[in-house]
């Protein structure tokens, strides 16, 4: 695959082998739920999205509108449940039925489709699914939330939005579940009958950032429903910490690898990836546009380009991103200074980074005793003591940071001149490197 268009961390193999197991496990009718995992922030929502995209048969490697999505080709039958969005409802079955309605008036409306008879055949099939499905969400929210929700929407009323309105929705009816046993079998049996032309794709996302109770509940939901679905694969995006978190929160310590372990056929673990190099060069250049020599040497740049791949690429963007924002807040002009102030700039707030992960203010400082206790931090302090000997204008300015007062240039003349302005810069820099903390 070529490279995605707006893909920061190289995401093209994820997205061309998950694609692969995709269209391989839908050649079986067996069912299959796997994972997509990995820390907040680190792109498993614009993963999926590319996904989604490419089994839409969208070109991904060049700009695309969302609307071009369930246009270009009718393989597969794809629901896109974002269960944060819909965590106000107390029981997820009916926020997954809704958004199965949706998927079927999005997919089987036949403009979408070119072949006449495929036509005829998708319009019979929604004109059998639908219905039934409509009857189902109409039954279950006069059980769980006291009027008919398919009702409110023919008159008009947007759903989500009434909904939202009344916030969280406690069940308050004597025996809520009588009947939702037979409200599944019929999800079922319709989605069964989609299975029939299309393998279902139904993917989850956002489900760590629900409360504990919703997030469980949604699980099994479609536990209940997508393991009795023929041809169906569920694909939930999750950070996988959080998620141990709230099932333990429920279940009790431990319970959760193996409560997951009922749900999650396998999973695919994401790795952190790296900042696309040439956002970082671009980046680079501009900064150092700011400064005299307005270009790094091979050895400053490879410096400073080790931090990238040995970062999560979200937080060597936002310490690029930090470092010319405090640069500029400080309103002295440097383009008189060498751009190695530059470097002691970037390495000041990878030490920041580092000492959030440590939990100590000053623990990556040269003038420190403790033994940094993560690996960038110890990175870095080795980077410094290599720095002392072969460019100490770096430490100067790095030292002139962390110290609570400016070292002495012990210049003379032009030299001691350049020396007080960078003094003074660093002074002023000092207020704002303390007021813009790493988040």
């Amino acid at each position: 695959m070529n490279r995605i268009y707006g893909d920061r961390l190289h995401r093209e193999e994820y997205v061309e082998k998950i694609v692969e197991l995709i269209k391989l496990r839908s050649e079986s009718k067996v069912s299959t739920s796997f994972s997509i995992e990995a820390p907040w922030g680190q792109g498993k929502t614009w993963l999926i999205e590319k996904i989604e995209a490419s089994l839409e048969g969208v070109d991904i490697t060049k700009k695309y509108e969302s609307e071009e999505c369930d246009k270009k080709n009718d393989e597969y039958f794809i629901v896109h449940y974002n269960a944060w969005e819909r965590d106000y409802y107390d029981e997820p079955l009916l926020a997954i039925i809704l958004e199965i309605i949706n998927a079927i008036n999005n997919k089987f409306d036949a403009k979408n489709t070119l072949d006449a008879a495929r036509k005829v055949l998708l319009r019979e099939l929604r004109q059998q699914i639908l219905p039934s499905l409509l009857a189902v969400a109409s039954h279950v929210s006069k059980q769980l939330l006291h009027f008919d929700i398919v009702e409110l929407g023919k008159r008009g009323i947007d759903k989500c939005k009434e909904i939202k309105k009344l916030r969280k929705l406690e069940l308050n009816t004597s025996n809520p579940y009588s009947d939702l046993e037979e409200d599944i079998k019929q999800v079922i049996n319709n989605l069964n009958k989609i299975s029939e032309q299309f393998p279902i794709i139904f993917v989850v996302d956002e489900l760590d950032r629900c409360i504990p109770t919703f997030a469980i509940k949604t699980m099994e939901r479609l536990h209940h429903i997508f393991d009795n679905v023929n041809k169906s694969i569920t694909i939930l995006a999750i950070n996988r910490v959080q998620l141990v978190r709230s099932i333990n929160h429920t279940y009790g310590e431990g319970a959760a690898d193996q409560y997951l372990s009922k749900f999650i056929d396998f999973r695919i673990d994401l790795n952190e990836g790296n900042s696309d190099q040439d956002e970082v060069n671009r980046f680079l250049k501009e900064f150092a546009s700011l400064f005299k020599e307005d270009f790094l040497n091979d050895t400053n740049r490879d410096l400073i380009n080790k931090y990238n791949t040995f970062l999560p690429a979200r937080e060597f963007e936002h310490i690029l991103e930090r470092a010319i924002l405090v640069h500029k807040l400080v309103g002295i002009s440097t383009r008189q200074f060498p751009v190695e102030c530059m470097v002691a700039e970037i390495l000041l707030q990878i030490k920041q980074y580092a000492d959030e992960l440590e939990g100590n203010e000053c623990n990556t400082s040269l003038e420190n005793g403790n033994p940094p206790k993560s690996k960038v931090g110890q990175l870095l302090k080795n980077d410094l003591l290599d720095l002392r000997q072969t460019q100490p204008n770096i430490i100067k300015v790095y030292n002139w940071v962390l110290k609570s007062q400016a070292a002495s240039t012990g210049k003379t003349g032009v030299e001691d001149e350049l020396a007080q302005k960078e003094q003074e810069f660093y002074i002023r820099y000092k207020v704002y490197y303390h007021l813009v903390k790493h988040a």
